[in-house]
Formats: structure tokens, sequence, C-alpha cells
């Protein structure tokens, strides 16, 4: 965890200024690769099926708009003989934000 997760109040992650301008400041946010299981069954997994970027509107810092830009991972299990995507979602419980 860096500096500005602290000040953010997200464990777990690695956050990088993304941009600033007058009216908006961005940041990018970055977990680790860790395993997930499976909602259904529990399964564990690591394999990384691909990634999205969840927009996040926070609350205004320093008097301007607050966007963060949320790299989640989508993992790949296998289930018999087909896959299935599971959403990355431990930072769920960290941001109490709007996602738009």
């Amino acid at each position: 965890m860096n500096d500005l997760a602290k000040i953010l109040g997200i464990d777990e992650a690695k956050v990088n200024i993304k941009s600033i301008n007058d009216h908006a400041i961005s940041f990018y946010i970055q977990t680790d690769i860790k395993p997930h299981s499976c909602p259904n069954c529990n399964a564990l997994t690591s394999k990384v099926h691909d990634y999205r970027i969840q927009k996040i509107k926070d609350i205004p810092l320093q008097g301007k708009s607050c966007f963060l830009f949320l790299k989640k991972r989508r993992y790949l299990r296998r289930e018999k003989q087909s896959y299935r995507t599971i959403t990355e979602q431990h930072l769920n419980e960290c941001l109490s934000t709007q996602e738009i």
C-alpha cells in the first residue's frame, strides 16, 4: 500500500494519480493478483482471463470532483467441460461510492 492508498483509505492496493485539472482529480487503482473463489462452489482460481476498468465517482477532494479508475480482473475457472469467469470483488467493501 502506498501513501495515496492510505489517504483514500483503501487497503491492499496501489494508487497513482491519473490526472489533475481545474475541475477534477482522477486516481488509478490496481491490486495484486490473488486467488479468488467462485461464488457458486467456492473453488479457488488465480488464472486471469481479462481486465476491465471500473469508473467510480468519489466524494470531492479539495473542492474538485474525484474519480477512481479501478482495474478489476476477471478470473477464469474451469467448470467440468466449460469455463466460468469470476470478477474480482475484494475492494468493493472498501469503496463505498457510486459507480458511473
